[in-house]
């Protein structure tokens, strides 16, 4: 009997059923097979299907959770961030999202989740469902949060961190590093080689020398120059290493670079402390020095002013004493200036036996009561190439230091100059300029009754920061040794326990003769002069003498007691003056930046600087910007002459 037609509709139809039911189960295995979960939701957000990845990504059963809300199992930290992105996407703002986001782990923790997610519409273009994809990312997110950690390590560092591919190309530099060089956080180190980062020769002999033997032995570890982009040459102690892969072909070198500057400078502040120290030491003696001075100045003027009611012509004689005093005081001033390192390092030909006579006053103050000095100074010594200040400074470094080896008690400090004939074998005895050769040398010698020093305390005489004493003085020896070999010198030491030392100091001696040059003042009569002279300056009794020498002169003059007051005054009687004397340091507006508005108003305006420092130190702000002259305080009124007549361009007569 045949099927009726009812009969093979409804076989059909189980058919496609079985079919259907086939195609889902495979569809089904195929989706349960994948790593990454597939999920579904509904408009609101609640779980309508999750393939078996979702139980390994949570640990929660599928049937448990479908009907829930997605943002039950979002870690809560991250869900406020992950809702404002399913709204969103449900708004139409977004077509689709990818995003990392934390899930949480039925054991406690979380699991990082990288989300795809975009909306499905029905056949009217109606959005019905949510659907998409969570990839577990938590290993690469550690290892990504541990790159980031070590970045900043390495950023934080305060010394200079680097990578470079194996053809020396940059591949990474760290914030110290940037800083280091000159660069900006986001300028692009890529494409860089050493060459930007080296002086020319440094790159060369890196290339050179140091890789070949980086490949050779691991590591390396060298002193570099860094070049910054202003042009600054950078010292710095560098630690290199390499990295090769399995075959033993370079992968990569790195390089771990501390800057020296730091140590120089406090090397430099540790010397300026004791430096001023040592100024603490000379303080009590050279205002015992003053007082004495001001004592003759002040009593000269006394009776000067007591003989001019009487016998006018008497005078003469203490004005001159006050003229003499003071200048012993302007000279203590300026071995004052020299010892305490104002002004340039200028070398020129020196007299050892010259220098030590110009500052026995310094010595003599620098010392204990109790000590006795003795000078054997050669007559017509040869001269040195050397800078005085620098000289003066090893002169009182070496006394103030016999001084306190004699510690309070009764001696001797013996101070010699001379001219020695050394051979290589004497040379090598001393701790020399590497380069010295055989020969003449001028010698300094300062001997001392104190306690001499053992040989381990010799042996670190010249170490950086080395002193036996409780409160260092003056330079310390390492800083002495520096300056004598930047002389070219050589310094030798003789020392007992309970017997003293000896220190010798040898220099090459010049090629020129003769003695020091000195630069008296002129003698000419002050030339009758015309127009008006601008004083700026914050001290009222400076303003009247150097009016009064300039009004002797025959000049006008206009005052003005700092330097914005000297720019009111300038504007209003700029057609009269002639010259401007400016003083350097003053309130409210000080000399450079009084200058500064000068030649704004005035381009031509002729300027004379006036300082107590000398002219290296006060001028060193000024140099190439028009300065007319310099004179230093306290001035006679023949140099004052000279310098306004050397501004304004007149012609003296003599």
């Amino acid at each position: 009997m045949k099927p009726s037609l009812d009969e093979k509709a409804i076989q059909t139809q189980y058919r496609l059923i079985e079919a259907l039911q086939e195609s889902e189960a495979r569809y089904k295995s195929l989706v349960n097979s994948l790593k990454e979960v597939v999920f579904q939701t509904d408009m609101q957000g609640r779980w309508n299907f999750l393939n078996d990845s979702w139980t390994e990504l949570t640990g929660y059963g599928v049937e448990d959770c479908i009907g829930n809300h997605f943002l039950d199992y979002v870690f809560p930290d991250d869900r406020q961030y992950n809702r404002e992105l399913f709204e969103a996407l449900i708004a139409g703002d977004e077509s689709c999202l990818r995003y990392d986001v934390r899930y949480k782990h039925r054991d406690g923790g979380f699991r990082w989740v990288e989300v795809y997610a975009s909306l499905v519409y029905d056949d009217v273009g109606q959005a019905v469902m949510r659907s998409g994809t969570l990839t577990n990312i938590t290993e690469r997110k550690a290892s990504e949060n541990e790159r980031e950690r070590l970045l900043s390590i390495l950023d934080n560092s305060s010394d200079f961190i680097g990578m470079l591919d194996a053809n020396g190309a940059v591949i990474y530099v760290n914030a110290a590093g940037r800083s280091m060089l000159g660069l900006m956080a986001d300028d692009d180190v890529s494409g860089m080689s050493l060459t930007d980062f080296h002086p020319r020769i440094e790159s060369e002999r890196i290339y050179d020398l140091v890789f070949p033997q980086i490949s050779r032995l691991g590591s390396y570890r060298t002193e570099v120059v860094f070049s910054h982009r202003n042009g600054q040459d950078i010292p710095a102690l560098a630690a290199f290493s390499v990295q090769k892969n399995r075959d033993g072909r370079v992968e990569s070198y790195s390089v771990i670079a501390h800057d020296l500057r730091a140590e120089k400078e406090q090397q430099r502040r540790i010397e300026h402390i004791q430096r001023l120290e040592s100024m603490g030491v000379l303080a009590g003696g050279i205002a015992h020095d003053f007082n004495n001075i001001l004592t003759a100045i002040l009593g000269n003027a006394a009776l000067a002013e007591r003989k001019n009611r009487t016998d006018p012509q008497s005078t003469q004689r203490y004005l001159n004493n006050i003229v003499e005093s003071s200048e012993k005081a302007a000279e203590l001033c300026k071995q004052m200036l020299a010892y305490s390192g104002k002004g340039k390092f200028i070398v020129k030909p020196v007299n050892l036996s010259e220098m030590v006579e110009s500052i026995v006053k310094l010595l003599e103050v620098s010392i204990e009561k109790g000590v006795t000095l003795r000078f054997r100074l050669a007559d017509h010594l040869p001269l040195i190439e050397a800078d005085a200040s620098q000289m003066q400074q090893i002169i009182m470094n070496f006394v103030i230091n016999a001084s306190d080896a004699i510690a309070g008690k009764s001696g001797i400090i013996s101070i010699d100059t001379g001219v020695i004939e050394v051979d290589r074998a004497y040379l090598d005895s001393t701790f020399v300029y590497d380069e010295l050769m055989d020969g003449s040398y001028v010698f300094l010698e300062v001997s001392d009754t104190g306690c001499g020093m053992d040989k381990a305390t010799q042996e670190r005489l010249f170490e950086p920061f080395f002193t036996t004493k409780e409160k260092g003085h003056g330079l310390g020896m390492s800083a002495v040794i520096g300056i004598v070999r930047g002389h070219q010198g050589a310094i030798k030491v003789y020392s007992e326990p309970g017997v003293g030392t000896t220190i010798k100091v040898m220099f090459p001696a010049s090629q020129q003769h003769g003695g020091a040059i000195s630069v008296e003042p002129s003698s000419h009569e002050l030339r009758r002069c015309s127009g008006s002279v601008l004083i700026i300056d914050d001290e009222e009794s400076v303003r009247e003498v150097a009016a009064l020498m300039l009004e002797d002169m025959g000049f006008d003059t206009l005052c003005a007691v700092d330097g914005l007051d000297g720019l009111d005054v300038y504007r209003q009687h700029q057609q009269e003056i002639v010259a401007v004397l400016l003083d350097m340091t003053m309130p409210r507006l000080d000399g450079k930046g009084c200058f500064r508005e000068l030649r704004r108003i005035n381009p031509d305006v002729q300027v004379i600087l006036s300082s107590g420092y000398n002219e290296q130190e006060a001028t060193s702000c000024f140099t190439g910007k028009g300065l007319a002259s310099f004179v230093q305080k306290p001035y006679r009124p023949e140099v004052l002459m000279d310098a306004v007549h050397a501004a304004i361009g007149a012609v003296k007569e003599h």
